[in-house]
């Protein structure tokens, strides 16, 4: 979930590398870019509905995740190139994979984001423009709604409504409501919303925090308390930069690297919707994962351990109860991180996709006047989020390396088992 400096970030403004050639427009623009296509389109416009339906990357993944996983079998259900997701609809002759992967997304967003109904409908009418009219373009329509009505259907029941009582821990170690707002824990159920992609949410097992009197608790405790410091911290300004950028929810990068990454490459339309689908199904079960590990470890936040460590008897440096994180620290445990996680995931996804690591695109958060980061592989972008959250004082080290692993895992996984090639026929050329 985003942070803030102790205000509300502006949204977004996104811009991708030149040779992606603004594939990367995120909010609230819309990409003009070579070779873009509908899905990416949709891309844009579900990212602008997810983006109002509350501050948690879990529940706007959800969403991500249904809208393309219904754009991918619309259209494979026209081209058979993949195995289904979940849907498989047999085609009138002709059907137009256009028509349907919108109607798709439409139809989805429209009954997740009823609110946002002007916006969705001016987009499906701006996009349906472009398709020739005919036998085709009102087959794909029907095509594309009736995946959307199923998808929506078979994930009506999946636990997202759940109430769950959490009550916080007061020994050392366990999690505690954090300055300044003490809020409750955000979510407790989201841990056991039904996974998209994995068997189940402890699928990949972690091996947890590190106890309070290790080395390794002692050597990040160090670290966090004097590089994560509001006030007085060691990082240096480009430091402080990385750590508010990645205030941004983590699937929006993620998501322009690859509509940048579909442009650089010139994906088909059905293996544009396969990338898509594949990171966003493999980002909405990494938290899920997360959320479920969260809660089940319970894990302390670095404030809370700099402000007790003295009279709990931590291997901790000199206690400090004024200190205060860079950001403000999220209202859930620890341990592991959703930012890492998800980070750990999409990485792997758009590498194993694709065949390798790189990307041109350049970010910028928030707007007006913000920070622009610049990256050239997936990778990396991977390994800045583990710094970000330590230089932003709300993460121990070891729990965002345990949680870009899980991630890794669960990218992996999604890959190796989901939207296989059909026998005999060959994935995307990279």
């Amino acid at each position: 979930m985003p942070l803030t400096l102790h205000t509300a970030p502006p949204r977004p403004r996104v811009r991708c590398g030149r040779s992606a050639l603004l594939a990367c427009a995120l909010w609230p623009l819309v990409a003009t870019v070579a070779h873009a296509d509908v899905v990416t389109d949709w891309n844009v416009t579900a990212i602008r509905a997810a983006s109002t339906i509350g501050i948690s990357t879990g529940v706007q993944s959800r969403l991500m995740a249904l809208t393309h996983a219904a754009m991918f079998d619309a259209i494979n259900s026209i081209e058979r190139k993949y195995t289904p997701y979940a849907i498989e609809v047999i085609p009138p002759t002709d059907a137009s994979a256009e028509a349907a992967a919108v109607t798709a997304a439409h139809g989805v967003l429209m009954q997740l984001v009823p609110d946002e109904q002007k916006m969705l409908d001016t987009a499906l009418a701006t996009t349906l423009a472009k398709v020739a009219d005919g036998p085709a373009k009102e087959a794909g329509a029907a095509l594309g709604r009736e995946v959307a009505a199923k998808m929506v259907e078979r994930r009506r029941a999946d636990g997202l409504d759940a109430t769950v009582v959490y009550t916080p821990g007061t020994t050392p170690g366990a999690w505690q409501p954090t300055p300044p707002a003490f809020r409750a824990a955000a979510l407790p159920h989201f841990g056991a919303v039904t996974p998209f992609v994995l068997t189940s949410s402890d699928q990949f097992p972690m091996p947890g925090p590190p106890a309070l009197t290790s080395e390794v608790f002692a050597r990040d405790l160090q670290e966090i308390q004097a590089a994560g410091a509001r006030r007085g911290s060691s990082r240096t300004a480009e430091q402080s930069e990385v750590a508010i950028f990645w205030t941004v929810w983590t699937y929006m990068p993620f998501n322009a690297a690859a509509r940048a990454a579909a442009a650089q490459r010139d994906l088909s339309l059905v293996d544009s919707a396969r990338l898509l689908a594949l990171l966003n199904l493999a980002g909405v079960d990494s938290q899920i994962a997360c959320w479920h590990w969260k809660y089940q470890f319970n894990f302390w936040r670095p404030i809370t351990t700099i402000r007790t460590a003295a009279s709990t008897q931590t291997a901790a440096p000199t206690a400090d109860a004024n200190w205060e994180s860079l950001l403000v620290t999220p209202a859930h445990p620890d341990y592991p991180s959703g930012h890492a996680t998800y980070g750990g995931a999409a990485a792997e996804v758009l590498r194993a996709v694709l065949g390798d690591d790189r990307v041109d695109a350049s970010f910028t958060w928030p707007e007006p006047g913000g920070i622009t980061r610049t990256y050239a592989s997936f990778s990396q972008m991977d390994r800045e989020i583990i710094d970000a959250r330590v230089w932003g004082g709300i993460h121990f080290r070891q729990t965002d390396e345990d949680s870009s692993a899980l991630g890794r895992q669960i990218g992996n996984y999604t890959v190796q088992t989901w939207l296989r090639p059909v026998s005999g026929t060959p994935a995307a050329a990279h």
